[in-house]
């Protein structure tokens, strides 16, 4: 088997609509989503969610970059040991606490509220998945991000875009641009065990847009998506069929 990529990077995204949290090594489970991605959510209208039994629901219940650009600006880190949870905007401590305390969750919850201008009319709700992940996708899916495609829609999107935009698990490096389309329906093996099947591409949203330091929209991506290559697709979606550690610099090998 010839290698058709390397690992670039590997990213987790704890709480739903904020920061990467680049990852030196991760065991992936079969038909498990990557450990420790999108673990919570902070719900802010009604989604009809049992905190303490939670299911997927659509991503338009929970505070998101697609319609709040401003979260980019803000910053976390999560350590699912303890479940303290830090946010920081600026560098400066915005919002903390141990997610299970409920005066912590509650102080958590109402910076949210107050982060808006005006506040959301509703305080938001922080939710911990447990065995659920809030990702967009219903199964447990991981997502695939070629570093050249990204190249190729920051060329037609007035500059350079940072590939954590595309808030993939993994972003891939020696592949031409819009290769990773060609793998749906493929296996491939990631490192030395792990073997993911691609399943679909990923369609695009107005998040992908967003400048991850200021907040702010300043790329047209969906619309010179649609316009150049008539689609609004960038990545690929893959599911663990075989499980094994990966970590940056692994290979990729079409099985």
């Amino acid at each position: 088997m010839t290698s058709i990529a390397k690992i670039a990077g590997l990213y987790r995204f704890p709480v739903k609509g904020l920061s990467a949290e680049p990852l030196d090594r991760v065991a992936l489970q079969v038909d498990r989503p990557l450990p420790g991605d999108r673990a919570i959510a902070l719900e802010f209208r009604d989604s009809g969610i049992d905190p303490d039994h939670p299911e997927f629901r659509k991503k338009s219940y929970f505070l998101q970059l697609a319609l709040f650009p401003a979260l980019a600006v803000l910053k976390s880190r999560f350590d699912p040991e303890t479940g303290r949870l830090e946010v920081t905007r600026s560098g400066a401590p915005f919002a903390e606490g141990v997610i299970s305390d409920a005066a912590d969750r509650e102080r958590i919850e109402t910076a949210f509220q107050n982060f808006f201008e005006p506040p959301l009319p509703r305080q938001p709700r922080l939710i911990a998945g447990g065995d659920v992940q809030f990702t967009d996708q219903s199964g447990p899916l991981i997502s695939l991000i070629n570093l050249a495609t990204v190249n190729a829609i920051a060329d037609v999107a007035g500059g350079p875009l940072d590939p954590v935009r595309f808030r993939g698990n993994l972003t891939l490096d020696g592949m031409e641009a819009w290769a990773e389309n060609d793998l749906v329906g493929k296996r491939i093996r990631v490192g030395d065990r792990a073997v993911l099947e691609v399943e679909k591409r990923i369609d695009r949203c107005a998040a992908t847009e967003v400048d991850l330091e200021t907040g702010e929209r300043n790329r047209p991506v969906i619309a010179r998506l649609r316009e150049t290559f008539g689609h609004i697709d960038c990545g690929v979606f893959a599911r663990v069929v075989e499980p094994g550690a990966i970590a940056p610099g692994d290979a990729l090998k079409v099985l």
